[in-house]
């Protein structure tokens, strides 16, 4: 059971590091309508692109372990249109160092994400655990009990309760593939956000 625990909070730190993420590219697309032309069109235009891309081409590809060259291309993209911005007042100056401050944290949630899709349970503690639960199962035959089906009952019932544990580790043993992957609702909520508010408006 410590492994089910481990494996969930796992899969939790996963699902709240993509939220961070998405977190970031949002503050940056309301940082965004505060720069002057032409980073404000650039950076909306590029941070809107990302998240379609994430959502649209990177979620499945993560399923199969993979990232998209795009996303990251992306990334650089917005990077550049807020170098490009050069600050005339003490305002500009403070928005563009918290431009950059979002576009670090950004890029660092998104490397966090991609290190997370590939990694998950050793096989080794695979082994441990197949074999645990055998073991397990054929010790209960030491304990017999007058009343055969009741013996039998108990072992089936052991058997099974191993068996969905097993099932649970490897459900949320990657946290983006598996049917208790986390899904891109986090980046959509942004890209909806975009379509019914000015703050998208290019």
């Amino acid at each position: 059971m410590l492994v089910v625990v481990a494996v969930w909070e796992d899969h939790e730190a996963s699902r709240n590091t993509t939220d961070h993420e998405a977190n970031e590219l949002a503050e940056i697309v309301w940082l965004a309508h505060q720069f002057p032309e032409p980073q404000r069109p650039q950076i909306q235009e590029r941070t809107r692109s990302y998240a379609q891309v994430v959502v649209e081409e990177e979620w499945p590809l993560m399923a199969e372990g993979r990232s998209s060259p795009r996303a990251w291309a992306l990334l650089d993209e917005i990077r550049g249109a807020l170098n490009g911005f050069e600050p005339r007042t003490e305002a500009g100056q403070i928005l563009y160092q918290e431009g950059l401050v979002r576009i670090h944290d950004l890029a660092d949630a998104r490397r966090k994400r991609l290190a997370e899709v590939s990694e998950g349970i050793p096989a080794i503690l695979w082994v441990v655990l197949g074999v645990g639960g055998l073991v397990t199962v054929n010790f209960t035959y030491l304990f017999g009990l007058e009343n055969t089906w009741s013996h039998r009952l108990m072992v089936a019932a052991l058997a099974e309760l191993i068996a969905l544990v097993l099932f649970t580790i490897a459900a949320l043993d990657y946290p983006f593939s598996g049917g208790a992957r986390i899904g891109p609702g986090a980046f959509k909520l942004i890209l909806n956000r975009l379509e019914t508010s000015k703050l998208g408006e290019l």
